[in-house]
C-alpha cells in the first residue's frame, strides 16, 4: 500500500510547482497566500500531480527567496525538505500576514494579489478594502448564509443568478445574504461576476 502524500489538492491553501518559475510569478503565490489563511507550495510536482523531484534544492530556495524580494513586505516563509515516495520536494509554508502584501511586477507597478480557487490573481477594489480593515471580525452566520458558504465550497464559482436559483430564494435575497459575507472576507466576486469561497471563507465552513 502506497503512503498517502503529505499534501492535499491545489486549491487556496496549496499549489504544486514542478521547478520554481520566474521570480515576479512566484511571488504572486507567496503575496496570495500571505494575503489571505496562508499555505504551501509543493515544488518538485507537476500539474498532474506526478512526483518528478527536485535535483538541486540549494538551487530552489534561492529562486524562492529571490521571489519573496519581490514582495512588500516579505512574506513570512518556512523550507522544508521532504521526501515523498522517494524523491526530494521542497515545501514552502507561507504564514498569513497581517498587512497586505505587494509584488513590483515586471512592468514596475505594484499589485496585491489574492487567491480564488487554485490560482492568484489581483486583489480587486473590494479585496482591497477587505485587506486594509483585517479580517479579524467574525460574523453569525444563519442558516442562508451557511447555505451559500456550502453552495460555494460545492461548486467553486456562481454567478448571482444561478447562485439565487440553487438556494430557491430571489435576487435581492441573495445580494442581503451576500453582502455581509463579502464584508467580513468570506466571499469575495471577480471582475466577471462570479461569486466564490475565500480561503477564509474555507476555513470557517469547516470549524
Amino acid at each position: 500500500m502506497s503512503r498517502p502524500r503529505p499534501f492535499g489538492p491545489e486549491g487556496p491553501e496549496c499549489e504544486w510547482k514542478e521547478r520554481p518559475p520566474r521570480p515576479e510569478r512566484l511571488a504572486r503565490t507567496l503575496a496570495a497566500f500571505h494575503n489571505g489563511a496562508g499555505g504551501s507550495i509543493w515544488i518538485g510536482v507537476a500539474d498532474d500531480g506526478r512526483l518528478v523531484g527536485i535535483t538541486d534544492m540549494g538551487e530552489a530556495g534561492e529562486a524562492v527567496r529571490a521571489a519573496a524580494a519581490c514582495c512588500d513586505p516579505p512574506p513570512e516563509l518556512h523550507l522544508s525538505r521532504r521526501r515523498v515516495a522517494g524523491v526530494q520536494l521542497l515545501e514552502v509554508r507561507v504564514a498569513r500576514g497581517a498587512i497586505p502584501c505587494r509584488v513590483r511586477d515586471r512592468d514596475g507597478r505594484e499589485r496585491v494579489y489574492v487567491r480564488d480557487g487554485a490560482s492568484s490573481r489581483v486583489a480587486s477594489p473590494d479585496d482591497l478594502r477587505r485587506l486594509e480593515r483585517g479580517e479579524n471580525r467574525r460574523i453569525p452566520l444563519d442558516p442562508k448564509a451557511r447555505k451559500l458558504l456550502g453552495l460555494l465550497a460545492q461548486r467553486g464559482r456562481l454567478r448571482k443568478g444561478a447562485l439565487a436559483r440553487a438556494m430557491c430564494i430571489g435576487e435581492r435575497t441573495c445580494r442581503r445574504t451576500v453582502v455581509p459575507l463579502l464584508d467580513a472576507g468570506l466571499v469575495q466576486c471577480s471582475s466577471d461576476g462570479y461569486f466564490s469561497l475565500t480561503p477564509r471563507g474555507y476555513r470557517r465552513i469547516g470549524s
